[in-house]
């Protein structure tokens, strides 16, 4: 089992008994955080070709 499935079920685990408000704040939180890194790994590789290119 890799850390982030491990993690994954660690937060499930809690969500279990929580309330639907709860649940729902906690799937969008996760679900923006997730954008949020995945759009700075892209701008990163972005910059990253862009300096490779202008060498």
């Amino acid at each position: 089992m890799t850390h982030g499935h491990s993690a994954l079920l660690a937060q499930l685990d809690a969500l279990t008994g929580a309330d639907s408000a709860s649940v729902f704040a906690e799937l969008i939180r996760t679900g923006l955080q997730t954008l949020i890194e995945r759009g700075s790994a892209a701008t990163q590789k972005h910059f990253h070709r862009r300096r490779e290119d202008a060498r």
